[in-house]
């Protein structure tokens, strides 16, 4: 007796795309709304003139000195605040070993 092993596969051709249209028409739309949005941007920017009407990035107009001497300094202080961290964290756990090796050094004699 002769046995015949049949298999057969199925594409999916037409899952792949129907996913395809999907993705097309998401795109379209996303497509659509930017230019919608690029549109308003514009419009409220040379309608209106206000900041508050300007739906697109608010970028300040002018250089604040203060405010970059104020990021300075702190950024300043953290750094320092960091490294003074590290050299007490240094002292002080080395100090800590000094006292145990002593301590050590004492109980055995």
């Amino acid at each position: 007796m002769a046995y015949s092993l049949c298999i057969s596969s199925k594409g999916n051709s037409a899952n792949n795309n129907n996913n395809d249209d999907i993705v097309e028409a998401n795109m379209y739309i996303l497509r659509e709304r930017i230019e919608e949005i690029k549109i308003k941007e514009l419009r409220a920017f040379y309608e209106g003139g206000e900041e508050e009407n300007y739906y697109g990035w608010n970028y300040e107009t002018e250089y604040d000195e203060n405010r970059h001497k104020r990021l300075l300094l702190a950024k300043s202080f953290e750094v320092v605040s960091s490294i003074g961290g590290s050299f007490g964290f240094v002292f002080i756990g080395g100090s800590f070993l000094i006292y145990l090796l002593s301590l050590l050094l004492h109980t055995q004699n």
